[in-house]
């Protein structure tokens, strides 16, 4: 008994199949695709901002180094600068490791908690 059921199930699920497959048709090929349509109009500026806050004056009588139009500094006084900022006692390796220390995790070098975000 069995045995019949199981053939019974292998026709019917072959005949379905045989089915569906008739039901799905030929399909056609597809179509030309057709020219792209023109570009819209360009859309209007809006309105300017407004201008942002002004920055922090400097200290009564520091300048910074000037150029030959008073706008910017020459290559040779950026080079003076860097030499009077390397002129100064090197740090020592401790110091920079534990600077180092310090920009990674903070809170860890000085034995903190650690900030929330």
């Amino acid at each position: 008994m069995n045995k019949n059921w199981v053939k019974l199930l292998l026709v019917l699920s072959l005949a379905l199949t045989l089915i569906l497959a008739a039901c799905a048709g030929p399909s056609g090929s597809q179509g030309t695709q057709g020219p792209a349509g023109s570009v819209g109009p360009a859309g209007s500026a809006g309105p300017a901002g407004p201008a942002g806050p002004r920055g922090v004056a400097g200290s009564p009588g520091s300048t910074g180094p000037a150029g030959k139009d008073g706008a910017s500094a020459t290559v040779g006084q950026i080079d003076k600068a860097v030499e009077e900022a390397l002129a100064g006692p090197m740090p020592s390796p401790k110091d920079l490791a534990h600077a180092g220390r310090l920009y990674d995790k903070w809170w860890g070098e000085l034995k903190s908690t650690a900030p929330a975000g």
